[in-house]
């Protein structure tokens, strides 16, 4: 068993300028799509 730690990263970006409903100001598809990223990541 191969036993490798996760190494952790900082991520810094700015998402002030990323619309609430980014996919064509579409709040139903946008949210489809946010529940799709969080299961294949």
């Amino acid at each position: 068993m191969n036993l490798t730690p996760i190494q952790t990263r900082k991520v810094d970006f700015d998402v002030k300028a990323v619309p609430r409903h980014w996919n064509g100001g579409d709040p139903v598809l946008t949210r489809f799509f946010d529940a799709l990223s969080v299961h294949f990541p």
